[in-house]
């Protein structure tokens, strides 16, 4: 999709002379060309139009009361009618605030300027007023960057936060955000641009941190460590390929093949402060706790750690495949007997095991096979009820976790008490 570039407009104190901004050459650091100008947005503009990934759509961002009438200076030959708009914008913005028909009136000289699509909109201060903003003048998928350099110093950050929104909404990516600073220009030098892509790319990765955190989606890492440089490609595929055993609930193959993961994640960097070693680190803590805490930890007790995560989420079908996995494993241990699940009932029923245990089990697998298989003809009367109601679904499993809890601890299942 296409670039937009977003600027600011904020308001200067006008003095005898007149005022404004200060006239400023601004050299981009993929570029040796100077330009020259009183507005950082339009510097912005100039480059980004003749580079290699042109912008096409101009944004620029204000409140009633910016100086909006300093647009005029950005012309290089004056079109007929500007100077008529210069007089009834400065009466306006000196009489409390531009008129949105004056903007949009500045909008049709946009071609004198080399601009094919231009925005001029006023921003309210409200909590939403970035947002609903944004919203209107940014097309579907547009790919962004944000010139923070002029305007009231809580604009950028309101639209930096709507952005954040909008990429859901709209599909609107953030490519990088500029600053060119204007101030303290001395002797005439020139004044060299700052690209805070880091900071864009830490805001796209944003989606990226929140499946690893929410869903242990590891393919995501990929994602982050590539755009960071954390590890290396082998690393990333093993821990996604760790990530899919654990949750595909190959126990016994997922607790032998951690042990090679942890000796890659145990090379990613920790010391300093750096995004990278930060990030890192936050990887690897989640990656211990998706797949159980790491090798030493019993499967069984990692198995119950992921239970409990998933029910945290409300994720019951996931919660229900480890926690049955657990139970099975803990009561074979106890039992002596193999982990089948008809083999494990019929120890149970010889020890005069309480009825209800029994029949807890029993739900619990049959829920497990249901929702894992659609096996809908193995549901029995309590099962069936059970999933008839979601609250009733999350009693059920903080139940049996508890049990499986006690039984991990040493009590036997046949004295666990409800």
């Amino acid at each position: 999709m296409s670039r937009t570039l977003v600027s600011f407009l904020g308001r200067f104190q006008r003095t005898a002379g007149g005022g404004g901004y200060q006239r400023v050459a601004y050299r981009f650091a993929d570029s040796d060309r100077l330009i020259e100008t009183e507005f950082f947005g339009h510097a912005a503009w100039k480059h980004l139009r003749h580079s290699a990934d042109p912008v096409e759509k101009w944004v620029i961002l204000g409140t009633p009361t910016s100086s909006w009438d300093c647009l005029f200076a950005l012309f290089d030959e004056l079109p007929e009618g500007i100077e008529a708009w210069l007089d009834q914008a400065t009466g306006e913005i000196a009489r409390g605030g531009i008129a949105d028909e004056t903007l949009r009136a500045f909008e049709a000289f946009a071609s004198y300027l080399g601009v094919p699509d231009l925005k001029l909109r006023t921003m309210p201060l409200a909590s939403d007023g970035a947002f609903v903003v944004l919203h209107d003048v940014l097309n579907e998928g547009a790919r962004v960057v944000l010139d923070i350099t002029h305007g009231l110093r809580a604009l950028p950050a309101l639209a930096l936060l709507a952005l954040g929104s909008l990429r859901w909404i709209k599909g609107v990516r953030l490519d990088d955000v500029l600053y060119g600073n204007f101030e303290g220009t001395m002797g005439g030098q020139p004044k060299d641009v700052v690209s805070l892509l880091r900071a864009a790319q830490l805001a796209e990765l944003a989606p990226s941190f929140a499946r690893i955190a929410l869903v242990d989606d590891f393919e995501e890492a990929e994602n982050v460590c590539a755009a960071l440089d954390i590890g290396v490609k082998e690393d990333w595929l093993e821990l996604r390929r760790q990530a899919i055993l654990t949750t595909m609930l190959y126990p016994k193959e997922a607790v032998d093949q951690a042990k090679g993961l942890w000796k890659r994640l145990g090379r990613w960097p920790t010391a300093g402060v750096s995004m990278a070693s930060v990030i890192g680190a936050w990887i690897r803590q989640r990656a211990t706790e998706a797949i159980g805490g790491g090798a030493r930890i019993p499967l069984e007790e990692r198995l119950l750690r992921q239970a409990v995560k998933f029910l945290d989420r409300r994720d019951y079908l996931r919660c229900m495949l480890p926690l049955n996995e657990a139970n099975k494993i803990v009561l074979a241990d106890q039992l002596g007997v193999g982990s089948d699940f008809g083999e494990i009932r019929s120890a149970l029923e010889k020890q005069m095991t309480a009825v209800w245990i029994v029949e807890d089990l029993t739900t619990l697998n049959q829920l497990r096979n249901h929702t894992a298989h659609g096996a809908n003809d193995s549901l029995g009367n309590a099962a069936a009820a059970i999933l008839r109601e979601p609250e009733r679904i999350r009693r059920f499993l903080k139940t049996m976790l508890s049990r499986a809890r006690q039984a991990l601890a040493g009590t036997p299942y046949k004295d666990i008490r409800p």
